[in-house]
């Protein structure tokens, strides 16, 4: 059997997608704290498998923000957002000292990760 440039590129694409999935999966499990857009099917399904404290980010825009302005004891946070719900979060979560860890683009929302 040769091996061809091509089949190592199909390789590596496969081994990458799969391993994409995984890492969201695994890295989210200790989140404390899971922030999520019902919204979104995907993000709603993210937020169902995780048991943990959630934040449903489509009802904070009737109390600005309130939950996540207002400080959070969590100490690991995990989402799976649009881009603009995650810029708004992620700049509350800053003001509190929590910084980001991890960030990819997972079915055309974000998965992100701040401690």
């Amino acid at each position: 059997m040769s091996i061809s440039r091509r089949n190592v590129l199909k390789s590596g694409i496969a081994v990458a997608a799969v391993s994409a999935g995984s890492t969201t999966a695994l890295a989210s499990r200790s989140a404390d704290l899971i922030i999520f857009d019902s919204r979104h099917p995907v993000s709603a399904g993210f937020a169902n498998a995780r048991f943990a404290h959630k934040i449903d980010i489509a009802h904070e825009d009737a109390n600005f923000w309130r939950n996540l302005r207002s400080g959070t004891e969590s100490r690991k946070i995990a989402g799976m957002t649009g881009w603009s719900d995650f810029v708004l979060a992620r700049g509350f979560l800053e003001e509190h000292g929590k910084r980001l860890t991890v960030e990819t683009l997972q079915d055309g929302l974000f998965f992100w990760e701040m401690r």
